[in-house]
Parts: structure tokens; C-alpha cells; sequence
């Protein structure tokens, strides 16, 4: 894992999405990526929700490997920012996104030097964001 000190997503930013998703199975934290330019809207899913959709996929994984899924379903994020937005130790997930990675879950590129992680199995995909569909998602964007 490196520790890049330009990270898209900073702990605070994390901290107020935490705060806004309060009672809600979900939040949408705004994500502008330093290295592509590109803003998009990340998927944060409750623990309780990642554990209601884990004890559905079996072999899948369990609540992080949800997690994960869930905020790179509509677009790729760097291992940094992905544990930043986990709240977990960098080797923790980049351990559950290598072993994502390997199931065909998840889609790696390497770019300036660091692993981006991307959904990669179109039927799971699909499969998620129906799911996700039925979430109740905050009324706020997290940081809005």
C-alpha cells in the first residue's frame, strides 16, 4: 500500500459522510479524483446494509468486501482512498480488494504508480446496483 499524501478523499470529508448517514442504508459522497480530473459520487453503504447484502452473496465476503464493491460500482478509486472511505488499515483492504481482484470481482489498473480498483464482473454489477437501487439512500450528499 502507499501511503500517497494527496489523497482524493480526506479523512474529514470521510468523517462528515459518516455523520450524514446517520439512519440511512447509504450516502452519496461527492469524489473529485486529483489524478483523472473526473467528480463523481461514491456509494457508502452502512455496515448493517453491507451485512443484510453479505449474508445474500455467500462466498462474495462478508460486510467490507460489500463495502468495496459498493463504492467503486460507478467508478474506479485508488487503494488509498478506498481504505480513507472504509475507515479500515490500508492493508487490510488492499488484502480484500487483491482478493476481490483475483475472484474476478474487481478490475485493477495501475496508474502514476498506484492501484486503482474498478467492479469487473458485469453480472455482479448488475446484481449490486439493483440492490443498491432499493437502499435507502440519504436525502444529503455527505460534505453538502
Amino acid at each position: 500500500m502507499s501511503a500517497r499524501k494527496d489523497r482524493c478523499l480526506s479523512d474529514s470529508d470521510v468523517k462528515k459522510a459518516r455523520q450524514a448517514l446517520g439512519e440511512n442504508d447509504a450516502i452519496m459522497v461527492p469524489y473529485a479524483c486529483k489524478v483523472s480530473g473526473k467528480t463523481e459520487e461514491i456509494l457508502l453503504v452502512s455496515d448493517a446494509a453491507a451485512e443484510v447484502l453479505a449474508a445474500t452473496l455467500g462466498k462474495f465476503g462478508g460486510v467490507l468486501a460489500v463495502k468495496i464493491f459498493a463504492a467503486v460500482v460507478s467508478t474506479e478509486l485508488c487503494e488509498d482512498d478506498i481504505a480513507t472511505l472504509m475507515g479500515e488499515d490500508g492493508e487490510v483492504v488492499l488484502a480484500e480488494t487483491d482478493r476481490l481482484a483475483a475472484g474476478g470481482f474487481l478490475f485493477r489498473l495501475e496508474i502514476d504508480g498506484m492501484n486503482y480498483f474498478g467492479a469487473g464482473n458485469p453480472p455482479l454489477r448488475r446484481f449490486f446496483l439493483k440492490r443498491f437501487a432499493a437502499l435507502k439512500i440519504g436525502p444529503d450528499k455527505a460534505g453538502a
